[in-house]
C-alpha cells in the first residue's frame, strides 16, 4: 500500500513538473512571438519611412526642376 501511495505521489509530482514546463514553454513562445512582431513592425516602419523620405526628395527635385524651367 505504501508503494502505491508513493507511486501516486511521484506521478502527481511529475504532473506538476510537466505543467510547470509547459507553462514556461508557452511563456517563452509568447515572448519570442512578441519579439518577432516588434522586429517586424520596426522593419516595416523603417521601410515606410525610407519610402516617405524618397518621395519627399523626389517632390523637392521636381519643384526645383519646375522652377528652373520657368526661369528659362
Amino acid at each position: 500500500m505504501t508503494s502505491l501511495i508513493s507511486e501516486v505521489e511521484r506521478l502527481r509530482q511529475i504532473e506538476i513538473d510537466v505543467h510547470a514546463r509547459a507553462k514556461e514553454t508557452e511563456e517563452m513562445i509568447q515572448q519570442k512571438l512578441k519579439e518577432n512582431l516588434v522586429r517586424q513592425f520596426n522593419d516595416a516602419l523603417d521601410r515606410f519611412q525610407k519610402a516617405q523620405r524618397l518621395v519627399a526628395q523626389k517632390d523637392r527635385d521636381s519643384i526645383v526642376r519646375a522652377r528652373a524651367q520657368r526661369a528659362k
